[in-house]
């Protein structure tokens, strides 16, 4: 599944550019951030679950297309080192992100006097989470570059194996 998900990728990646991909999954993130900046104690734990998933789905449009990129950009003698820097960078990154957003979430639920204010917590949180998450699709979007036609993809997406029908198969 994950193969087939970087496939995906990889093609929308040629057809739109690196950096609109990675925009346009930016701003799915941030949409299915924002009913948690709202968020109430009695909210639907479905419509949650849901804005949970396109929110996924929207982190994972976003950095697909940056580690194609990364990884188009380098020659195949530099694909160890870029996959540790890679790796490296996303484990800091997301550990200190988390830091961060966990540092201002308990500092709201100190100042909560009850349940309504700690769900009150969350919502600020959140609207930290969307903030910091609307500067990178807007990086992005001064970066963005119109795809190059002119060349074909470094690693073309292989076509996929087709059974074949039995009115063409071999018969001996």
């Amino acid at each position: 599944m994950d193969a087939e998900g970087s496939q995906g990728g990889e093609r929308i990646v040629d057809r739109l550019g690196s950096g609109r991909a990675a925009l346009i999954g930016g701003l799915i993130s941030i949409v299915g951030t924002i009913p948690f900046t709202v968020i109430t104690a009695d909210m639907s734990y479905w419509f949650l679950g849901v804005t949970m998933a396109v929110r996924g789905f929207g982190v994972r449009a976003c950095a697909v297309p940056a580690i194609i990129a990364a990884y188009c950009a380098i020659s195949p003698s530099k694909i160890q080192e870029t996959t540790v820097q890679l790796n490296v960078g996303q484990r800091i990154g997301g550990a200190a992100g988390t830091a961060i957003f966990a540092v201002i979430l308990q500092n709201q639920l100190e100042k909560a006097a009850g349940p309504t204010d700690q769900t009150a917590g969350f919502g600020t949180t959140f609207c930290w989470v969307v903030a910091v998450g609307a500067t990178a699709p807007a990086l992005l979007l001064t970066a963005a570059e119109p795809p190059d036609r002119s060349r074909t993809p470094r690693h073309p997406v292989r076509p996929r194996y087709r059974r074949p029908s039995p009115d063409t198969a071999l018969t001996t």
